[in-house]
């Protein structure tokens, strides 16, 4: 199975790390734009928060994955940190991650796929999640009705309908509706180890992909 990279994955990305020993990131491909590569979704007060990550493409549109930088000029890990500790500081696990998820998210990491792989292996070893993860090593064209790489998008027809998630407690749920398949820092910070259930009942729900529509 071959997946993009992604910073701090939905859930249904996590979901499929359960579906096979190894994992495959992708890094040759060419950076695409609007994706989970460099951004996440978030649950705060006001509702869904997108975080997204600056960065810099050194050979512009032709830049492949493996050399897009991180913006250092910007300070998105202070923006990024104030928005997540205020959204989960009252949640009951954050407490127990948050020193380092906040040491991960303030490296001085340069490489956008350096940073993610960083990120996603916290969160494997916080869900025990003991699967292989490796960069691919040549590009390898698929079907693109089954190409993982293309279907998980943020704007693309979800894999799962978004009303089949099941419901966890989160935050604001006192004022706001339950909101499904945000970054696995949501339900790692109100579900905790535990959330790995979660994950294996959200593996169980998988369609056949669909149809990749233009956006």
């Amino acid at each position: 199975m071959i997946l993009s990279t992604a910073y701090m994955p939905p859930v249904v990305y996590f979901a499929l790390l359960l579906r096979g020993n190894i994992l495959e990131i992708e890094a040759y491909e060419t950076y695409s734009k609007q994706s989970w590569r460099n951004r996440c979704s978030i649950a705060t007060a006001q509702g869904i928060l997108d975080l997204t990550v600056p960065v810099v493409k050194p050979y512009g549109n032709r830049t492949q994955t493996k050399d897009i930088l991180i913006d250092a000029r910007q300070k998105w890990q202070t923006n990024h940190w104030r928005a997540i500790e205020s959204a989960y500081n009252k949640s009951p696990y954050f407490f127990y991650f948050q020193d380092k998820l906040k040491t991960l998210i303030y490296s001085e990491q340069i490489s956008l796929l350096e940073l993610n792989n960083a990120l996603t292996c916290f969160f494997m070893d916080f869900f025990k999640i003991k699967k292989t993860l490796r960069l691919t090593e040549s590009y390898r064209k698929m079907d693109p009705q089954q190409d993982l790489r293309l279907l998980l998008r943020p704007k693309a027809e979800p894999l799962i309908p978004l009303e089949k998630f099941p419901v966890y407690y989160q935050v604001f749920s006192d004022k706001l509706p339950f909101f499904p398949n945000l970054s696995v820092l949501d339900l790692a910070a109100h579900e905790g180890p535990s959330g790995i259930f979660y994950l294996e009942e959200v593996a169980g729900l998988f369609f056949k992909p669909r149809k990749i529509t233009k956006t």
